[in-house]
């Protein structure tokens, strides 16, 4: 197999990929609308020959500027549900492992670091024979 019949066939995977998805979005979402529903937690519901439990669950986000506001008049055991969570600029350290090799050393100290999966991306070319 060579290089473009390669391509050809990771894109047809893919969009095979994507219309079982949306296939499987779909089951989901007939499934949802048969079973017990709530706003955090789990409900099963049971059928004659399948037994479905549905975690539900709600995500949350920090308004830093509302908490900041009232971060002071917060009793001090109420302060740990925010956390300090430490993240890393990419850009920032970039720049210190560029210009700082002495400095990057010491930053580096409290990084792991481990390859990400690499993001294929495949484009079909047109050209005058394939555009007629």
């Amino acid at each position: 197999m060579n290089f473009d019949e390669k391509a050809a066939l990771y894109e047809q995977r893919k969009q095979e990929l994507n219309i079982a998805q949306t296939r499987l979005n779909e089951a989901h979402e007939a499934l949802l609308a048969d079973c017990v529903s709530r706003n955090e937690g789990s409900a099963t519901t049971t059928g004659s020959n399948y037994k479905v439990t549905v975690t539900y669950g709600m995500n949350r986000t920090v308004d830093q500027a509302a908490l900041n506001a009232l971060w002071e008049r917060l009793p001090e055991g109420a302060r740990r549900v925010f956390p300090v969570k430490h993240g890393i600029d990419t850009k920032e350290l970039r720049y210190w492992q560029s210009s700082e090799p002495d400095t990057y050393a010491l930053i580096a100290q409290a990084i792991t670091a481990k390859p990400s999966k690499p993001s294929v991306k495949v484009e079909r070319i047109e050209t005058a024979a394939n555009a007629a």
